[in-house]
């Protein structure tokens, strides 16, 4: 099931490529004032294409991440479920997810920020499951836009936290760097009695 949506995502990426080409020649086209008009509606029609394809590869990436969260269950179930730890930056990660939702953000009315506190160009990179950690802030994500009306705003915060950690033996201490993901909404909450 993941091989289909992988060349989605795959030829979206294809398509963008294509039209961003299209643009560049045609923008180094020498034209007449009366090819001129045609070519502005050429554009016009060439980035909305680029806008739908976006959107495609947006929710494609989307589908997969919940494909992935239906196979994650039955391998959980069978307790074969493995974690894949790498690096990467909490960043791009954190972007990632808020470009995913941008355009359902948008079609709903909802305003969606992100902002990133104390990182630095290269910073911060961690070893973890990078899918499981997307999936987690993504059902986040989700939840919040669900339930956020019209006019109301999701946002995100990310940012680095630095603490003084004492050794096993109680002798040195070390500084840790933490992150902390926080998603703040409009929405209708959960009710105090729930």
């Amino acid at each position: 099931m993941r091989n289909p949506i992988n060349s989605m995502v795959y030829q979206n990426k294809n398509i963008s490529f294509l039209l961003k080409a299209i643009l560049e020649q045609i923008g180094e086209l020498k034209t007449t004032p009366a090819m001129k008009k045609k070519i502005k509606k050429i554009k016009r029609k060439a980035n909305e294409m680029m806008r739908s394809s976006s959107v495609m590869k947006q929710s494609s990436k989307l589908l997969l991440f919940f494909v992935q969260d239906l196979l994650d269950f039955a391998q959980i179930k069978q307790k074969k479920f493995t974690k894949h730890i790498e690096e990467f930056s909490i960043k791009e990660a954190m972007e990632e997810l808020v470009m995913m939702l941008e355009f359902q953000s948008s079609s709903k009315g909802v305003y969606m920020t992100k902002v990133f506190k104390d990182f630095s160009p290269n910073h911060f990179m961690i070893s973890t499951d990078k899918q499981r950690l997307q999936q987690t802030v993504l059902n986040l994500l989700s939840n919040a836009l669900k339930f956020t009306n019209q006019g109301g705003y999701v946002h995100i915060t990310a940012s680095i936290r630095q603490s003084l950690q004492q050794s096993e033996d109680g002798d040195l201490a070390k500084q840790v760097s933490y992150i902390d993901v926080a998603i703040k909404d409009s929405g209708v909450g959960i009710k105090a009695e729930d």
